[in-house]
């Protein structure tokens, strides 16, 4: 490449360069330089060349008219001993330079900062060569975009870069830490200790790397040019890249306010260091300032509310401060969102959500729709947090953490553990832990109990809600405090610094709603912060930090730590406070919307997908929030299912509707019509047999399957009587069995009107008073004793009789007192429950698809025991509330349903992990810490998501809720699950109210759920209660559409669809499947089975994904991590799934 001319035109400051000629003799101009230098270092050996010189070489030379800044893009060129050196030439380089034309321009700006690292700048020079770096190099910043930036901050950036460099590979650390090695740079100092340098031979190699090219090559080539030698350092001055001064205090953007953090959400962020300080070793004490805000997504306010009156001021003051101080560099503009190194995202899911009562696939669900926003938002080297930061969920699963591991995260951090657990690792330095996530997986999650749970250390509040003493540092003024308060810091810091292996803290600086007044956080931080920086002998070293950087820190140090293969339940925060309460206490959320997300446009589904992700935050799913904010999350779920209906009528016609209310006995879809169609749906990847449930106004029907034959063995009946039915409900009910296929639907046609072949009412019987009764289908008999109680049930193949109680039972709740049973606490003021009634109506139906025992035990509790033909489950579904409320002395009830065996199950039994793996849990035992009685009942209640069952030798009883709830087993043989509750005192954590939900009518709240029921031998009944969990949670959903003229629709329409080719082993869900564009669907499957759970289905499945889809062809494959925000290595169709594995794959797709 020829040196760039322009046409005659020069520059006044040209002159300085006149006294060099070029190889033509002619006169040598400052553009021809420019041309000259990035010839020679930014145009490979191999002829590539990032250079564009003519179009843009003269814009900063040329179209300035700033004089100060014109001369700002001159060179400095001294020669000295017969060789000429050449400085301040990073200015210029941008106007030679496209970025945006090199491969990656993150690539090019690092080595922009590899050649200011190579040019040579001998001591001899320092004179003519000025302050290195040079002030003219600071404008060349600006073209990168920094505005009014100091030097030692643009230097912070050049560390950043550095660092991210180190940590990658391409630059290698020198291992000497006390001090530099000979010709190092120090990148880092502190006091006498030198805690990272970087070898100048390691820089010059990183340089060749880059360029895919050797040193002889480079030699090679420099050599072309024998009039300008360009000379690598061999040797540095030992010159620290950091501006020691300090500035004053009081200035705002002082140099006492870098490395600032900032937390916000949602999404969740932590704003933290500029980049990955390796802190001091010995005799220092690393203490990383994490400061943090804590903004519940609704609780005493809904999440509208919080955000106009307190998290908007908390955005608004901490950008106020970061635009106060380049450190802390954080714009928000659309066009220039980019983070450098300040702000850290942490956590990312949509919500900071509940690990009690959160089902696996909603937490995923949220994870996902949080990380997609964020990478939206950030771009996707910008958007993949490192640290899962769940520091406010009442207590911590297992599964949390392994699905967490298998979504890249590479530690995770948490406030709430067992009152009795902490003293113990604080004792033993177990604070900090590998967590084992799954026995299948095998993941590892470093893993650190907060200090503070997520508070800052006592009297060190800075905050409009804090009225903690402010430290004042000028000796001159009154008030002057900043010894004493660092004293009482000191003291703080290495008390907690006791309890922990390496020479690293982490303090969190915030709380609920804090950094409403950011500025007067970090003007009290910052005097911490230079004062014992300025005082050594004290022994603290305080950075801001972020939890990631903490994280390096601790791996860095390379501490021995235990290991954790259970989890964090219950959870306690004192010896009569166990927080069980809430794993049950709002019902009628979590479960409405996961099951429809098959189905409609994406994009249109986005209000319902915001709708559960909110749902899944830790105050909402568990009940622990206001009224009026429950309310509100009730109508964001409803918005999303009127929106998930409007987006399904985009893709069935003629219009089809939801029955929103059925568990109500309602349908307005159906409501005097005489006919209409329902189209089920199925989620499953297996063929679903299933008995749809319509609520019926006709007191005929005739029903038509999919090709318009009648269907043998539905059932009209008499609806079951309870106290959830609305007043205007349908009744009867009609029941339908249908076989819908995988990923498919079916349609039936009901008509109320023919009479030829029509269902009529089926009556129940009463049994004879003070008589027993029997209820069965093909396989079991139930029987039940004079009371109308379940007594047993009989295996009909082999006559085995097994005994089977199943009776309703309530707590009295603890009321006036230290600490009341509340929407947190559960606390019984007796440790035996009382049974509710032992005299129960019994009404029979029997057949011939199903046959019910109805039961009405009170006016506020009923239940119907139902059995369906061919299938050796026992569905309970069971009615409660509203709870009685006495005027006098009110008390408050906490309902259980109790089952009784004679299972000789030794005080274990087993739960479930966030519906999937299931852990082993011992009464009145704890794994890692010593149980106290405190609380014989509440101590042993622990969190079920799907699944709870016990155990001997020869028979397992298993119970599947249909939602998140309590239980335990405080019987061999018996398991209770919490049912409803009722409490009429606050239990004084914050909400202030009692837990007295007033339900439609002002009377109480009702609430209906089910429990699916297993009594079997132990060898098969995973094979059983594995699947048909899965089914419980994607149960088939129908539809309704009003149609007269059956033959038409079928001609019109679709009756019958299968999603799949073939369905998939038993072993194998779909987990998700939705459309992600035009043209890439994302799936998740997962092998639902435990390693050693079944002989035949705990075995790995291999499935060929172009094989899978009846409508789609899969044209390209690319194995994701968990989140979908990351790649992961595998693009083969073929793929194989072992036990509890999870595969994530965006699959490019063309329709068949």
């Amino acid at each position: 490449m020829a040196p760039a001319r322009y046409n005659g035109k020069r520059d006044k400051y040209d002159e300085d360069l006149e006294l060099y000629k070029d190889d033509d003799g002619e006169p040598m101009t400052m553009g021809k330089l420019v041309a000259m230098i990035a010839q020679h270092m930014l145009a490979s050996p191999g002829g590539k060349s990032a250079v564009k010189v003519d179009s843009v070489t003269w814009e900063c030379l040329l179209k300035k008219t700033n004089e100060k800044l014109r001369r700002s893009c001159g060179y400095t060129i001294v020669q000295k001993d017969g060789t000429l050196y050449l400085t301040n030439i990073l200015p210029g380089l941008p106007n030679v330079v496209d970025l945006a034309e090199m491969a990656d321009a993150q690539k090019g700006f690092r080595f922009i900062v590899l050649v200011f690292l190579m040019m040579e700048r001998p001591p001899s020079l320092a004179k003519e060569f000025g302050k290195v770096p040079s002030e003219r190099m600071w404008k060349f910043f600006e073209t990168l975009g920094y505005s009014n930036t100091e030097p030692d901050e643009v230097l912070g950036d050049i560390k950043m870069l550095i660092n991210t460099m180190i940590n990658e590979g391409l630059l290698a650390v020198s291992a000497k830490q006390s001090g530099p090695a000979p010709g190092d740079d120090i990148l880092y100092e502190w006091g006498p200790v030198a805690v990272k340098t970087i070898s100048p031979q390691m820089v010059f190699d990183a340089f060749l790397k880059i360029h895919d090219t050797n040193a002889a090559q480079w030699q090679q080539h420099a050599e072309k040019v024998a009039d300008w030698q360009f000379r690598f350092a061999k040797e540095y001055k030992k010159h620290s890249y950091y501006d020691r001064k300090r500035a004053k205090p009081d200035v705002p953007g002082g140099r006492g306010r870098e490395l600032k953090t900032q937390q916000l959400r949602p999404p969740t962020f932590a704003a933290g260091m500029r980049a990955i300080h390796w802190p001091p070793t010995n005799p220092f004490l690393n203490v990383h300032l994490v400061t943090h805000t804590h903004d519940d997504l609704g609780w005493l306010m809904t999440v509208d509310q919080y955000y106009d009156r307190e998290v908007q001021k908390i955005y608004d003051t901490v950008i106020t401060e970061v635009e106060k101080d380049k450190s802390r560099k954080w714009v928000l503009h659309p066009d220039k969102t980019r983070f450098v190194g300040q702000i850290e995202l942490i956590g990312g899911g949509w919500v900071q959500n509940d690990e009690a009562a959160a089902h696996y696939v909603d937490i995923i669900d949220q994870m996902t729709l949080g990380l997609e926003h964020l990478k939206v938002l950030f771009g996707p080297n910008c958007s993949q947090p490192k640290a899962a930061w769940q520091i406010d969920p009442f207590g911590h699963s297992r599964e949390f953490a392994n699905l967490a591991a298998q979504m890249g995260y590479e530690s995770l951090y948490f406030g709430r553990i067992h009152s009795s657990t902490a003293p113990l690792r604080h004792s033993t330095k177990n604070n900090e832990f590998n967590w084992i996530g799954s026995d299948e997986q095998k993941t590892s999650l470093l893993t650190g109990a907060l200090y503070w749970d997520y508070s800052p250390p006592s009297g060190f509040c800075f905050d409009s809600g804090c009225n903690d003493e402010e430290i004042q540092d000028d000796p001159n003024q009154p008030g002057y405090n900043v010894v004493r308060r660092a004293q009482q810091f000191l003291s703080y810091v290495t008390e907690q610094a006791s309890h922990y292996k390496t020479k690293n803290v982490i303090l969190t600086m915030g709380m609920d709603f804090n950094y409403q007044m950011a500025e007067k956080w970090y003007r009290n931080l910052d005097k911490l912060i230079k004062y014992f920086n300025a005082n050594p002998s004290m022994g603290l070293n305080l950075l801001y930090s972020t939890p990631a950087c903490y994280t390096k820190a601790v791996q860095k140090a390379q501490p021995v730590l235990t290991t954790k293969s259970d989890d964090f339940f219950p959870y306690a925060s004192a010896q009569n406070s166990y927080w069980t309460g809430r794993n049950l206490a709002e019902f009628n959320l979590g479960k409405q919307l996961s099951a429809h997300f098959l189905l409609g446009d994406d994009a249109a589904l986005e209000t319902a997908k915001r709708a559960s992700g909110l749902v899944q935050h830790h105050d909402a799913v568990t009940g622990t929030a206001k009224q009026v904010v429950t309310y509100d999350y009730q109508q964001r779920l409803h918005k999303g299912m009127i929106q998930l209906e409007s987006a399904t009528q985009q893709t069935t016609a003629p219009k089809h509707q939801l029955c929103l209310e059925a568990n109500e006995t309602t349908c307005a879809a159906i409501f005097n019509k005489a006919s209409y169609v329902a189209t089920v749906f199925n989620p499953l990847g297996q063929a679903s047999n299933t008995v749809v449930e319509i609520p019926s106004y006709a007191t005929q029907a005739t029903v038509y399957d999919y090709a318009g034959q009648p269907i043998t063995g539905a059932q009209l009946v008499v609806a079951a009587s309870s106290q959830a039915n609305a007043a205007d409900g349908a009744p009867y009910t009609l029941y339908v069995p249908l076989q819908v296929d995988p990923l498919g639907f079916r349609s039936i046609y009901v008509d109320t009107m023919a009479k030829k072949g029509a269902l009529t009412v089926q009556k129940p019987e009463t049994p004879l008073r003070d008589a027993t009764s029997t209820l069965e289908n093909s396989l079991i008999r139930l029987e039940f004793n004079v009371d109308g109680s379940l007594e047993a049930v009989v295996d009909k193949t082999t006559g085995n009789r097994q005994l089977l109680k199943q009776q309703f039972y309530f707590y009295e709740s603890a009321g006036l007192g230290s600490q009341p049973s509340g929407a947190y606490i559960f606390r019984p003021s007796k440790q035996m429950p009382e049974i509710i009634s032992e005299s129960i109506q019994l009404e029979l139906i029997r057949g011939p698809t199903v046959f019910e025992a109805r039961q009405k035990v009170t006016d506020w509790v009923s239940q119907t025991i139902r059995l369906h033909e061919n299938q050796t489950f026992i569905e309970f579904d069971w009615v409660v509330g509203p709870i009685p409320y006495e005027k006098l002395i009110p008390t408050g009830k906490e309902v259980i349903s109790r089952y009784s065996t004679n299972i000789a199950s030794a005080g274990i039994f087993y739960t479930d992990s966030n519906g999937r793996q299931v852990l082993k849990r011992t009464r009145n035992s704890y794994p890692t810490f010593p149980f106290n009685n405190t609380e014989p009942v509440a101590g042993n209640y622990y969190p079920v998501t799907n699944r709870l069952f016990l155990k001997d030798a020869s028979t397992q009883l298993t119970v599947l809720p249909d939602r998140a709830q309590a239980a335990s087993s405080l019987a061999d043989g018996s398991l209770e699950l919490m049912l409803h509750r009722r409490c009429f005192f606050d239990d004084h954590f914050g909400v202030d109210e009692a837990l007295n939900e007033p339900g439609k009518d002002g009377r109480g709240l009702v609430v209906r759920g089910k429990h699916t029921v297993l009594l079997q031998d132990v060898k098969t009944a995973a094979s059983t209660h594995r699947p048909l969990a899965v089914g419980v949670f994607n149960k088939p959903v129908p539809m309704f559409a009003d149609v007269q003229d059956y033959p038409t629709y079928r001609k019109n329409y679709l009756t019958r669809f299968a999603g799949l080719i073939k369905e998939l082993p038993a072993s194998i869900n779909v987990l998700s499947l939705e459309q992600r564009s035009q043209n890439t669907v994302l799936l998740r499957l997962e092998h639902i089975f435990q390693a050693n759970e079944d002989a035949t289905l705990s075995s790995p499945v291999t499935i060929d994904l172009k094989k899978l889809f009846a409508r789609l062809t899969v044209t390209a494959v690319q194995e994701l991590s968990l989140g979908a925000n990351r790649n992961g290595p595998g693009t083969d169709s073929t793929i194989t799934l072992k036990p509890q594995q999870i595969g994530t794959y965006l699959l490019t797709v063309q329709g068949r």
